[in-house]
Formats: C-alpha cells, sequence, structure tokens
C-alpha cells in the first residue's frame, strides 16, 4: 500500500546534502538557545541571534549552491551529463 508511503524525490534535497556543513551550526544555535533558555540576559540572547544567523546564511548558501548546481546541469547538453555520472 503506498499510499501513506514517502514519496521519492526526483531531485536530491539540498539539506542532505549540505549536511556536513550544516550540523556543527545548527548544533551551535541549539546550544546558544538552551544557554537563553537557562539564563535570559542580553549576551545570552545576542549570541543566540548570531548563532541562528550564521545558521540561516549557511542553510541559504548551500540551498543556492544546490539550486545553481541544478539549473547548471539543466542547461547543458545530455552528452555532458554522462561523464558527471
Amino acid at each position: 500500500m503506498n499510499t501513506f508511503s514517502k514519496r521519492e524525490r526526483q531531485n536530491p534535497d539540498w539539506f542532505e546534502a549540505g549536511i556536513a556543513e550544516l550540523e556543527p551550526a545548527l548544533s551551535a544555535k541549539r546550544t546558544a538557545l538552551l544557554d537563553y533558555k537557562r539564563e535570559p540576559s542580553e549576551k545570552t540572547l545576542a549570541a543566540f541571534r548570531n548563532a541562528r544567523n550564521d545558521a540561516q546564511g549557511i542553510a541559504r548558501r548551500c540551498s543556492k549552491d544546490r539550486s545553481t548546481l541544478h539549473q547548471r546541469l539543466l542547461a547543458e547538453p545530455l552528452s555532458e551529463h554522462s561523464t558527471l555520472l
């Protein structure tokens, strides 16, 4: 029964492709949030905001890199793709 199964993606997921770069930033963001919740202050809030901004920037860069690669592959003739596979 495929009704409730996970749908297979046609294109690779940018999050999974960039997880090696994203994981440290997400971990730092998570730690900064826990620090802020444990001890709310301007200092911990600023640290959390910096960590959040860093993680968001890395996520945007990974997403953009992935979509740029996808667009480049679509623009190239099919014969050039055989060398990438």
